[in-house]
């Protein structure tokens, strides 16, 4: 950052007579040679030279904020100023999601007990990921991960089902990644969305927690309850609407839990 600069921070961007105010307001970028103005505050240090350029970081819904790039050396090229509006467009779909699911976390789109989405909350996330898939053409590939029935000698099994089912939960959200999306899809399933995953990509990663969960038994009402999962695959095609792809998985889910601890990829 320019020194001239370390008087700003903290500030207010004067959003009706700066250029990065009307990035903001507009939604769209700001480029100029030897700019004359106010860029971001009427106390900046004068430009006297050099090539702006302001990239909004926009979702589809609003727009967050702006990254300022100030070049006194030349100018970038068309290319340059491109990857940058890319890099501003990804920043802003990022944080919309982490709003999104800070909104959902607060409302009655989560379960108290396990902390996890529940139908309607992973359906509608899951859905603006959908959507967001197909506009960007990247990879999203669903899972219907179900717990298989547990053998338990106790007198309450479905109680011991209900324990397994959350120790199960929590060994998904290790292996998950921040971005990627699990809630209830039913009572004994989750419902996993893989961000930019294909569906061979997806398998490795689900084999590897089906094999984990089967060769590691949970400790429940003090004693060790081995138990396994039945997994249903689909990959979302440009021909697929939700419906058709939540189809796939409950068909590819069907196979695996006839034969119980296998993964079935639907094609």
């Amino acid at each position: 950052v320019v020194d001239g600069y370390d008087g700003l921070v903290g500030k207010p961007v004067d959003l009706n007579n700066a250029l990065v105010g009307e990035a903001l307001k507009g939604g769209e970028v700001v480029v100029q040679a030897n700019p004359s103005g106010v860029r971001i505050s009427p106390n900046e240090y004068e430009l006297d030279d050099g090539q702006i350029v302001i990239v909004p970081l926009r979702s589809d819904q609003r727009t967050y904020g702006a990254l300022y790039i100030e070049n006194l050396q030349g100018s970038l090229s068309s290319q340059d100023i491109s990857l940058a509006e890319i890099l501003g467009d990804t920043a802003g779909d990022v944080i919309e999601r982490i709003r999104q699911s800070d909104q959902l976390s607060t409302g009655a789109l989560v379960e108290s007990e396990t902390d996890l989405l529940n139908k309607e909350g992973v359906n509608r996330r899951l859905r603006e990921e959908f959507s967001r898939s197909t506009d960007y053409q990247s990879p999203l590939t669903v899972c219907l991960v179900q717990v298989d029935k547990v053998a338990s000698k106790t007198s309450d099994s479905a109680e011991v089902q209900q324990q397994v089912m959350k120790k199960m939960i929590d060994r998904v959200r290790e292996q998950l990644r921040d971005y990627d999306i699990v809630g209830k899809f039913s009572e004994n399933t989750l419902i996993i969305g893989l961000v930019s995953y294909k569906s061979q990509e997806a398998q490795f990663w689900v084999e590897g927690l089906r094999r984990d969960i089967a060769s590691s038994p949970f400790d429940v009402q003090g004693k060790r309850i081995t138990a396994t999962i039945s997994v249903g695959i689909a990959e979302s095609n440009p021909e697929d609407t939700w419906d058709s792809l939540i189809d796939h998985a409950s068909a590819a889910l069907d196979i695996s839990a006839k034969q119980q601890n296998k993964v079935t990829v639907f094609s």
